[in-house]
């Protein structure tokens, strides 16, 4: 995401090093990624709905307009189905998701 400077080094993605990235490319670069966060109970706001919380970048990076989010949120709900072991649905609130996970 090169968040921070460097000083030596390279991080290639995809073939690309993103730390020559600057400007447009960067931001363009950025549209594609997500900070994933070690403590989920921290970094996820308890009262915002999963579908909101995945959602709310599509609107920021201005993937999608807001009328558009209902059928990127069935999209996404779909692929947690298939990426859950458990084949459950997308539960509705962050802490059902952090039970899961214990």
């Amino acid at each position: 995401m090169k968040l921070n400077s460097h000083t030596q080094g390279e991080v290639e993605f995809d073939g690309q090093n993103i730390m020559q990235l600057s400007g447009n490319d960067l931001k363009q670069f950025r549209k594609h990624m997500q900070m994933v966060f070690q403590d989920p109970g921290g970094s996820l706001n308890e009262y915002m709905k999963v579908g909101d919380i995945i959602t709310e970048p599509l609107l920021v990076h201005k993937v999608c307009k807001k009328s558009e989010l209902g059928v990127r949120a069935k999209k996404l709900s779909g692929l947690w189905t298939k990426l859950t072991i458990a084949r459950m649905p997308l539960p509705k609130l962050p802490r059902k998701i952090l039970r899961m996970s214990c």
